[in-house]
């Protein structure tokens, strides 16, 4: 009786990205992390005491919203967002 032979598979080819490709996503990953989390924590680095930090940024942008409408609230959003992603 005569052994089946192992199936092998056949080799699917790997995408690895190199060289250009990989370091231009890692500078958009750069540039979109740096340009969000300064958009959103610009108005905060202000403020020096931590309390008073974690007490308005539960009760200020909803009085914002309410009394001023949402673009008040993202008014230095954008130029902050463009301004990091573009340094």
């Amino acid at each position: 009786m005569a052994a089946a032979s192992p199936v092998i598979p056949a080799q699917t080819a790997i995408y690895k990205p190199g060289g250009l490709n990989l370091y231009s996503r890692f500078a958009l990953a750069r540039e979109l992390d740096c340009s969000i989390t300064h958009a959103v924590f610009t108005p905060v680095d202000v403020y020096v005491d931590l309390a008073f930090i974690l007490r308005i940024a539960r009760t200020q942008p909803t009085m914002l919203v309410r009394n001023e409408g949402i673009s008040d609230l993202l008014t230095g959003f954008g130029p902050t967002f463009i301004g990091y992603f573009i340094r």
